[in-house]
């Protein structure tokens, strides 16, 4: 799990950049979200205009698999 200062931190994007991609990988089902360490969010609890920057963030099963096939 990780959370979203350290996926900026790590990548060096921007904001706007990091929020697209993460919108993206959470629609496709490659990535849950997290409130805190054991509360995982719901897709239609997730707010990703004003709050994806207080979330965690965890690869799921499908993108694990997903990125491994590359």
């Amino acid at each position: 799990m990780t959370p979203y200062n350290e996926l900026k931190s790590e990548t060096g994007f921007g904001d706007e950049k990091i929020k697209t991609n993460l919108i993206n990988l959470i629609s496709n089902g490659l990535v849950k979200v997290y409130l805190s360490m054991d509360e995982e969010l719901e897709p239609q609890n997730i707010d990703m205009e004003k709050s994806y920057s207080s979330y965690s963030y965890l690869a799921s099963k499908k993108g694990l698999f997903e990125h491994n096939q590359k």
